[in-house]
């Protein structure tokens, strides 16, 4: 997924991170349901290209999550090049249906500022990257609404629940995870 923001970092900058993160999981849930066999893995944290200039000097933000994908068959049966074709087809499906359902979230998504893609790429293309150490700040929500701005038949609804404020450090959304796992190979 690769992701440009102009604007503060504080505030709105911060929700919007806070939010997209809590929608990526809707991706392995639709690789899940549609294709059996197949395994995805969310990296768990956020990264830059290398080269990329930092925030406060360029005033834009582009930063990428990685989603890995394997297959490991049905019934321990290999891919074919047929079903191979439909699986990539139905990967472009399960993304072009994600950045519609982000781009549509009005209270988050502002076209003016944000823009937004999810693709595949072989990871031969993907280049050089460095996990991302943008400091967020923090970010409380207490709109009981923003689990259901974008709704989905395939997430778990949470609609109508009532919830203390959430509170999230943006920075660390993803980086939590990230200590538990694997190092980052370092350029």
């Amino acid at each position: 997924m690769d992701l440009h923001y102009w604007g503060s970092l504080s505030g709105d900058g911060c929700r919007l991170v806070a939010w997209l993160e809590s929608r990526c999981v809707s991706i392995l849930v639709g690789i899940g349901m549609q294709l059996p066999g197949s395994v995805a893995r969310i990296w768990p944290e956020r990264f830059t290209e290398a080269h990329t200039e930092s925030f406060t000097t360029s005033g834009h933000y582009h930063g990428l999550y990685l989603i890995g994908l394997d297959w490991d068959g049905v019934d321990g049966e290999p891919i074919s090049k047929l079903k191979l074709n439909l699986a990539h087809e139905t990967l472009q499906e399960i993304l072009q249906h994600f950045t519609r359902r982000i781009r549509g979230g009005e209270s988050y998504f502002d076209p003016q500022r944000l823009w937004l893609n999810a693709s595949l790429v072989p990871d031969s293309e993907l280049g050089r990257m460095s996990p991302d150490d943008q400091d967020w700040g923090e970010y409380q929500s207490d709109d009981e609404s923003s689990d259901e701005e974008v709704a989905d038949p395939m997430e778990a609804s949470s609609a109508g629940s009532a919830e203390p404020a959430r509170q999230s450090k943006c920075k660390t959304g993803y980086s939590r995870a990230h200590k538990a796992a694997a190092p980052v190979p370092r350029p």
